[in-house]
């Protein structure tokens, strides 16, 4: 099932949280065995190479995640040096920070027994992040950016 994308109408931002949850949605699918509901009938070899792919997925999220932090983080020394606008930057690129922390949480807490477990977890925490990112922050950002992006 894919998930209902939230776009901010700028084309490159739209296009990395496409990206994003491209790969979020390989969570959904990522069992080989189409066992995803339940982990119990897998083998523990197969249970461990879920867990190393999903281990490996999620490095790649998380890269993908870096680099549009950067794009946005680009995107904000276009603002003026305003209080108002400062508190903006701060507040975004925490976020940023925030969630890539949570990231590596999940993954160091990664269930070898249950990684289906764990990838539904993932699927939801990045859907709903990029989801509320967009409207909390990037859709403020490129409101004040106006016309000059």
């Amino acid at each position: 099932m894919k998930t209902k994308i939230k776009t901010t109408g700028h084309a490159e931002i739209d296009r990395q949280h496409a990206i994003l949850h491209q790969f979020a949605d390989r969570f959904q699918s990522f069992c080989p065995g189409n066992k995803a509901s339940s982990c119990e009938s897998c083998l523990p070899e197969e249970r461990q190479h879920c867990a190393q792919t999903l281990a490996a997925h999620l490095n790649g999220i998380l890269s993908l995640l870096a680099g549009h932090a950067n794009y946005e983080e680009k995107l904000m020394g276009l603002l003026p040096s305003v209080q108002s606008c400062r508190e903006h930057v701060r507040k975004h690129k925490a976020a940023h920070a925030e969630f890539a922390q949570k990231l590596q949480t999940l993954l160091a807490q990664l269930d070898d027994e249950d990684p289906g477990a764990t990838s539904r977890t993932l699927h939801h925490a990045i859907t709903e992040w990029l989801g509320e990112h967009a409207s909390r922050f990037d859709e403020p950002l490129l409101d004040e950016l106006g016309d000059r992006i």
